[in-house]
């Protein structure tokens, strides 16, 4: 039997049909899916198939119940990644155009058109051309009951519309502000940049961190050596400098200030203080052993070599505080190593003096917290790495949380760490000892290659999350959403909490432009907040022939807000006024967003922001009302690359696998939030499980009968419904392979046990009162 002509018939009869174009019923409850539409960048993968397939099947669960499902799916192309796909086709990168190459050979075999099509490329609309119906043919292959009807891509000019009536309504309630602010930025595009534009953003987040580089001043020079820290309060406890012994450091002017620091640092201060003039070089082995006076402590302090030090990370130089770990192992080797002390000419007393200050006091721990947490998780040495990561995140944890400063802290005595920070990083910069500096979270590439640095832009346009209650109002729709798994509610409040200003727009890239700033484009997470919304209107939009010109403001207050008459926005715009009342209407029957399924890295940034979005914009009856987070894609264990050869596209699928397959496979090999790894071996003895199947069920169709049931046949009975109650429960939660287990092991187990205990006619009874059921399910 070949399953994958079986599925291909359906599939053709499904879309003939139009039965996943739902309309309007107000007789029955609707249902409004969404899951995140996907960029437009090459062929698709199973890490694409994953999110899709589970909302599916979740889909068509709803269906089953009862409810008018809409389902749709649309195409983000708006950013850089497109733009920067056509510029490196365009200036012939190779690499590049052997892997579009790559992805165009999967649809064509003709050398001299495959050619002709990545030329062709350098215009990004051809490479959004060339894939959408790819996606939609590949996507609809895993059998999905999506409403293609409703598609559009971000940068579609009705579409930027809508976007930009958003703009402006951020605009209206003083939730856009414009000025100096530091942000991830590509120095070759020069422009910030986004989720989107950073290679592997979505599976491994980047975000900018706040440091405070303090001023060491040099003893009888004019030198100021620059370290930095996340945590201020630390300066009460400095106890000596440390720099990289191989470094030759670099002096720079900063306004009216020589500055020291390592060589990769000249870029970031440029990019955040301004051009610095570079006056000349230090060699490490000219600072160890003198002194320097920092922030906030009247006496001065000891240059000391570390192993543990790199010039090119930070400043290229690090203040001691002993309560971290990693420092007091370094102290204690330094004052036992002789040798160190003698090719450094190092003050042998001075350096055996040195010893923790206890600044910090921490519920049941003792005075030397490094020390205390050292012993706690058993470090012994610098090759104890990952324990040291461990207990330096717990010290931390402990010390924010519940930390309090002793009274050798000045002004911060007795404060909570948390309190002495706030305080420390207003007077610090306002006293002139320290500047704020900002690094990434780990080391990141734009799509072009580029390394992201921080910088700090002028006259940049920043969503503030922090004005005018905004806050408050996504906190109210926050508390009255659901989540799969429950735990996400913390998480959300955790990163709402620190949600501040997020650059909005950009330079460069797809997308729409800035209604009141048109040198900016909007950037491609800004814009794709509130998009769930347009599917319920652009089908209609397409019917009625609307042009983008007639989109106006008017006509989005009315449609989307309800303000204004029917008459007055016909006559503004030019539509028909039952076009409006359609639209309207169609609006307010499938909004708000019933279920949203994603991936669980975008929690902090799309998923935040989708909640933000609608809290300003529309009333409450519209905000969203359920998200569902899953987890990411292994292949064979690993991360799937192109260049490791186990990218498994959902072309591969079609051709190999079929859709019955993939989708039992996936949704019964781990939980939702879990990692689903791909298995060739496990794929392939889901297929033959499945034909098993088939074939047990091609046995049981045939079957009639109308006996009496026996004990047995009424036992099995009483585990047949019991098993379609607990079907029903776990996939009302989302609990697939709860529910594949059930399906696919289960039913067919009983049915197994029940043939061995029940007479031929008998079972030809209970078969005829199950298989339909058991299919259904299926």
């Amino acid at each position: 039997m070949d399953y994958r002509e079986i599925e291909g018939k359906w599939q053709k009869m499904w879309a003939e049909k139009r039965i996943f174009e739902p309309k309007i019923d107000k007789n029955r409850k609707k249902f409004f899916f969404t899951t995140p539409y996907p960029y437009i960048s090459g062929s698709l993968h199973i890490g694409h198939g994953r999110a899709v397939t589970e909302s599916d099947i979740y889909c068509r669960y709803m269906r089953m119940k009862g409810y008018n499902v809409l389902y749709p799916l649309a195409f983000h192309i708006t950013g850089t990644p497109v733009l920067g796909i056509s510029s490196a086709i365009e200036k012939g990168d190779k690499k590049k155009i052997g892997l579009f190459g790559g992805y165009v050979r999967n649809y064509v075999k003709d050398k001299k058109e495959v050619a002709k099509i990545i030329e062709s490329f350098k215009d990004p609309w051809n490479i959004v051309n060339f894939f959408t119906p790819k996606m939609m043919d590949e996507y609809s292959s895993l059998g999905l009951g999506i409403d293609w009807t409703r598609r559009f891509t971000t940068g579609d000019p009705d579409y930027q519309k809508m976007v930009t009536w958003q703009f402006l309504k951020y605009k209206e309630m003083g939730f856009l502000t414009k000025g100096s602010y530091p942000v991830l930025y590509c120095p070759t595009c020069e422009s910030a940049v986004g989720e989107d534009d950073i290679q592997d953003a979505d599976i491994n987040p980047v975000s900018k961190q706040d440091f405070m580089w303090g001023k060491f001043r040099l003893r009888g020079t004019d030198l100021i050596l620059m370290a930095g820290t996340t945590r201020p309060d630390a300066f009460y406890g400095q106890t000596n400098l440390w720099v990289d012994p191989t470094a030759t450091y670099k002096i720079v002017k900063v306004g009216k200030e020589k500055w020291v620091v390592g060589a990769d640092a000249v870029k970031k201060i440029e990019h955040q203080h301004g051009k610095p003039e570079v006056l000349g070089e230090i060699g490490a082995d000219e600072l160890i052993g003198k002194w320097v006076r920092g922030p906030l402590i009247g006496n001065d302090i000891y240059i000391l070599p570390a192993d543990f030090i790199y010039a090119n990370v930070g400043s290229g130089i690090v203040f001691s505080a002993l309560e971290d770990p990693v420092d007091l192992l370094e102290l204690k080797k330094i004052q036992t190593d002789q040798k160190t002390i003698r090719k450094y000419k190092l003050d042998e007393k001075v350096v055996a003096k040195l010893k923790p200050i206890f600044i910090i006091k921490v519920p049941g721990m003792g005075e030397n917290l490094g020390e205390d947490i050292s012993k706690e998780f058993g470090i012994k040495s610098f090759k104890d790495v990952e324990k040291l990561e461990r207990a330096k995140a717990e010290l931390n944890k402990r010390v924010f949380r519940k930390g309090v400063m002793r009274e050798n802290c000045g002004k911060c005595a007795g404060k909570t760490v948390q309190n002495a920070l706030v305080y420390l990083k207003e007077h610090l910069i306002k006293d002139g000892d320290t500047v704020m500096f900002y690094e990434t979270s780990r080391e990141a590439f734009c799509r072009d290659g580029t390394r992201i640095v921080v910088a700090v832009l002028e006259d940049q346009w920043f969503l503030d999350f922090n004005a005018n209650g905004w806050k408050k109002k996504a906190g109210e729709c926050l508390a009255g959403m659901s989540f799969i798994p429950e735990t996400a509610r913390k998480m959300f409040e955790d990163a709402f909490d620190w949600l501040d200003k997020r650059p909005t727009a950009r330079k460069r890239g797809i997308g729409t432009p800035l209604p009141f700033d048109k040198n900016w484009i909007i950037e491609s997470l800004s814009d794709s907040t509130i998009y769930m919304s347009f599917y319920t209107i652009k089908s209609i939009i397409n019917k009625h022939k609307i042009r983008p010109e007639q989109l106006s403001t008017d006509f989005f207050d009315y449609v989307y807000l309800g303000r204004g008459t029917v008459g007055n926005v016909a006559a503004s715009t030019g539509i028909k006024p039952d076009a409006l009342k359609e639209l309207k209407e169609s609006l307010d029957y499938w909004y708000p967003n019933d279920h949203r399924h994603t991936y669980q890295a975008h929690l902090s940034n799309h998923l935040s922001f989708f909640i933000f979005a609608h809290s300003a914009i529309f009333p409450k009856k519209h905000w969203p009302r359920k998200i569902s987070l899953h987890g990411f894609v292994l292949s064979n264990g690993v991360k799937m690359s192109k260049s490791k050869g186990n990218v498994i596209t959902l072309l591969d699928i079609k051709k190999k696998y079929g859709a019955d397959t993939f989708r039992a496979y996936i949704s019964t090999t781990t939980g939702l939030d879990g990692a689903f790894d791909w298995r060739t071996s496990e794929v392939n003895n889901m297929g033959k499980n499945l034909a098993a199947i088939f074939s047990q069920i091609e046995d049981m169709m045939k079957a009639k009968g109308n006996s009496k049931l026996s004990f047995g046949g009424k036992a099995f009975m009483a585990k047949f419904e019991k098993a379609v109650l607990d079907a029903d429960k776990v996939l009302g939660e989302m609990k697939l392979k709860d529910y594949g287990a059930i399906m696919l092991y289960a039913i067919p187990n009983y049915i197994k046990k029940l043939k061995r205990r029940v007479p031929e006619g008998e079972l030809k009874t209970i078969y005829s009162r199950i298989t339909e059921r058991w299919v259904r399910m299926l």
